[in-house]
């Protein structure tokens, strides 16, 4: 392995840990905040699903593209369609 591909594996590494700890330490943040345990229980669930629902809409936009390239039709490559697909696949993140 050369040092640039260690140096990205130590930093994805980095960076997943602090996402790890991030989750540890929100329930605590909102129970600070006065919320109540249902409370928590319902943020962290509404966010754990907006995130299903943006790598679910995502990946089906890829899915599709996939597809598509393979009928050999090309709408994947059509801009306004292309544009319908992101705002489709990121209209999650809006919630």
């Amino acid at each position: 392995m050369n040092s640039a591909l260690l140096a990205l594996a130590a930093a994805l590494f980095t960076w997943g840990l602090g996402e790890g700890i991030f989750f540890f330490f929100q329930p605590l943040y909102l129970a600070e905040l006065g919320a109540d345990p249902l409370q928590i229980g319902a943020i962290l669930g509404g966010a754990g699903m907006a995130m299903t629902l943006v790598h679910f809409f995502f990946v089906i936009n890829r899915v599709l593209r996939y597809a598509d390239d393979l009928r050999g039709t090309g709408l994947s490559r059509h801009p306004i369609l292309d544009s319908l697909g992101q705002v489709i696949g990121g209209a999650p993140l809006a919630v």
